[in-house]
C-alpha cells in the first residue's frame, strides 16, 4: 500500500518471488507419475506437494507498471505468471481505476483469462481492461450508469459467453457501518483452525517410524522390488503410506543413508541397507 518507491520495489519482488515458485511448482508436476500437465485439486490437496492455490492482488496497478525503475521488470514478470501461471494454481490479480494502453501493458491484456470492467467513461477505457476490439463488438461498459448500476459489471471469460453482466456485493465500511471486520474475524478463525489440523497432522507424521516401517514389510526378505515396499507399506498403513511414490519412499529412506539399488534392471530395497541404518540409529 502506497505510491512511494518502496512499495513498487516490494511489488516487483513479490513477483518475482512468485516466478521463482512457479519454476518450483513446474519441477514438481515433472517429478510426478504421468508428468501431469496441470495442478489438479487433487494435488493441490496434498500437502506434501505445495500446490495449493496462491493469489496475488495488485490494486491500482497502474502505479506500478508506469513507475519509471520498477515498472518494466514488473510488466514482463507479471505477464509471465499470467501466460504460464494458471497451470500451476497461481493467479493475478489486478485493479485499476486508469485503464489506459500506457497504465496497462498491453501485453497483459492480451493473455488475462477473465476481464471485468464497472462502469467506465470511453472506448479507450473499455478496451483497456476488456480487450482490443470488445467495445466495437457491442460489449460496453460505458453503457453501465455510475450510482445507478453500482455494483454491476461487464465479465469476459468467466463463462463461454463472448461476455456476461454479473452482479456483484458491496460489503459497507463506513458511516458507523463495518461488515467488512466479521468477514476478517472469521477468515483468522479458519486460518488458526487449518493451522491445528496441520500441526496436529505433524505430530502425528512425526511419530510414524517410516524406517522401521520398511524392515517390518520387508519380511526378512534379502531385497525386495521398490513397487512390492510401497504396496506393503500401503496395506500396512494406508492413512500414511496411501498415495506414496517411488521418489517419496527414496526420500524418506535417504534421511537414514538407504538408497534403493538396482537388481535385475528394476529397483529394490535392501534389506541389509535397511538393518545397517536401524543398527546406526540406535547406537546414536
Amino acid at each position: 500500500m502506497g505510491l512511494d518507491d518502496a512499495v513498487a520495489e516490494a511489488t516487483l519482488r513479490a513477483l518475482t518471488d512468485l516466478l521463482t515458485e512457479m519454476e518450483r511448482r513446474g519441477k514438481v508436476l515433472g517429478r510426478r507419475p504421468g508428468s501431469p500437465p496441470k495442478v489438479s485439486r487433487k494435488l493441490a490437496d496434498d500437502r506434501s506437494l505445495g500446490l495449493h492455490p496462491l493469489v496475488c492482488a495488485i490494486d491500482e496497478c497502474h502505479e506500478l507498471f508506469q513507475h519509471p525503475e520498477y515498472g518494466p521488470a514488473a510488466a514482463e514478470t507479471a505477464v509471465k505468471l499470467i501466460k504460464r501461471g494458471r497451470k500451476y494454481g497461481i493467479v493475478v490479480l489486478l485493479a485499476t481505476q486508469s485503464p489506459t494502453r500506457h497504465s496497462i501493458p498491453r501485453e497483459i491484456t492480451r493473455n488475462v483469462s477473465c476481464s471485468v470492467a464497472f462502469s467506465v467513461a470511453d472506448q479507450i477505457a473499455n478496451d483497456g481492461l476488456l480487450g482490443s476490439g470488445k467495445y466495437r463488438a457491442g460489449i460496453r461498459a460505458t453503457e453501465l450508469r455510475p450510482n445507478v448500476d453500482r455494483g454491476t459489471c461487464v465479465a469476459v471469460g468467466v463463462t463461454d459467453a463472448a461476455f456476461e453482466l454479473i452482479r456483484t456485493f458491496y460489503i459497507p465500511f463506513e458511516d458507523g457501518i463495518d461488515q467488512v471486520s466479521p468477514v476478517v474475524t472469521r477468515a483468522v478463525e479458519a486460518v488458526a483452525e487449518d493451522g491445528r489440523e496441520i500441526a496436529a497432522a505433524e505430530r502425528e507424521a512425526a511419530s510414524i517410524d517410516h524406517l522401521a516401517d520398511v524392515a517390518q514389510v520387508l519380511r526378512g526378505e534379502p531385497r525386495m522390488r521398490t513397487q512390492e515396499v510401497l504396496s506393503r507399506l500401503a496395506d500396512h498403513n494406508p492413512a500414511d503410506y496411501d498415495g506414496w511414490t517411488p521418489s517419496r519412499l527414496a526420500g524418506a529412506l535417504a534421511e537414514h543413508g538407504v538408497r534403493p539399488a538396482k537388481s535385475h534392471g528394476l529397483m529394490v530395497i535392501r534389506s541389509d541397507d535397511v538393518a545397517q541404518a536401524l543398527a546406526a540409529r540406535d547406537s546414536e
